[in-house]
């Protein structure tokens, strides 16, 4: 395979993200791949991807067809979630940066699902969440900045978990605690200044960061 890519982003057959915000997200990747019936967005979008993968079993036969045989990676493996499929064909590619947009939902299963694989694969590659409401970072040890502006709304989301994690430059600071799913999370913060800093020692967190500073109030 020759289609080799640093960035790509992943499409997939979950909630809507609208045309605008779908653009957008694709601007900072060199391509995109379409997870099954991720295909209608991409199209809808005005988007031209590499490759759709999946099982097909959700995408129509007509906007499939616009695709064409070479640009189809058809698999029924039943063990992979279409949106995984499209995953490894991005790591496949080359793709040392992976996002992943329209992959959550009405279905807490599916949004859950596409977490735990970013986490699954996240020494094979930098993943990003993106989606209606904002973006997320999978981040790693020791530290990551977070950059925006100030009033932006930051969560810290566990993901699963991460120890002794101490941030700067947000107004609810963290002095060493550790993040738990189940136990403690850092859900709705606030950026102070333009780059806040994050760091913790073991584990992993989602550092989301809202579009509308009036998002999800504390």
């Amino acid at each position: 395979m020759n289609d080799k890519v640093q960035s790509v982003l992943v499409v997939g057959g979950g909630a809507p993200v609208g045309v605008e915000r779908l653009q957008q997200c694709a601007a900072g990747y060199e391509a995109c791949l379409a997870a099954d019936s991720g295909l209608a967005a991409v199209k809808e979008a005005g988007l031209s991807p590499l490759f759709v993968v999946g099982d097909m079993d959700s995408v129509s036969p007509e906007v499939l067809a616009s695709m064409g045989a070479d640009k189809t990676r058809r698999s029924t493996d039943q063990s992979t979630t279409d949106l995984e499929k499209a995953v490894l064909l991005a790591l496949e590619l080359g793709a040392k940066k992976i996002g992943i947009v329209c992959a959550s939902g009405d279905r807490i299963d599916h949004t859950i699902n596409g977490v735990s694989m970013m986490i699954r694969y996240r020494g094979k590659a930098e993943f990003v969440w993106h989606d209606a409401q904002g973006d997320g970072t999978l981040a790693f040890p020791s530290s990551t900045n977070i950059v925006g502006q100030p009033g932006d709304r930051i969560s810290l989301v566990p993901a699963p978990g991460a120890t002794a994690v101490r941030t700067s430059g947000l107004k609810y600071m963290l002095e060493g605690v550790d993040l738990i799913m189940g136990s403690r999370d850092g859900i709705s913060n606030e950026l102070m200044v333009a780059t806040a800093r994050v760091s913790f020692k073991t584990g992993s967190l989602l550092v989301y960061r809202f579009l509308n500073k009036t998002a999800a109030p504390r």
